[in-house]
């Protein structure tokens, strides 16, 4: 979608359409939080049983110079938010173990997604509730 924003050409001078950029995000393939990125969405990664997304593939072409656009900014931060029951426990000073910031609340939150915060050897718990 933020690639999407920012698009203009000659054949498209208002941009993409918020629906069709919706529904070109909607094609990328999520696995455990993790977004597939462009490599992977263009080639496939036959070590990770990952295959080309054809519709993908298709409907970024509509729109000439998106997937440059894309690329250029694969990787960049661009939103922060809190898992609303994802809380980790530190046993240790939690500033020797995590890079914290606060949140717009106020409250103390990890600045590192779940991957990253994982790797540091955090361990995330989830806590949530089904109603009946």
């Amino acid at each position: 979608m933020t690639a999407c924003r920012g698009y203009r050409s000659e054949d498209y001078p208002e941009g993409i359409d918020v629906d069709d950029a919706r529904y070109i995000s909607l094609l990328i393939p999520q696995e455990r939080g993790i977004i597939w990125n462009l490599h992977d969405m263009i080639y496939g990664d036959p070590d990770k049983g990952k295959k080309p997304q054809t519709q993908f593939i298709n409907a970024i072409n509509t729109y000439p110079g998106l997937l440059e656009i894309m690329q250029g900014i694969e990787g960049l931060v661009s939103r922060r938010g809190i898992h609303a029951s994802g809380v980790i426990l530190f046993d240790e000073n939690i500033y020797e173990e995590a890079a914290i910031m606060r949140a717009k609340s106020g409250n103390l939150i990890t600045q590192w997604d779940l991957h990253d915060q994982e790797a540091a050897g955090s361990v995330k718990y989830d806590f949530l509730l089904t109603a009946v």
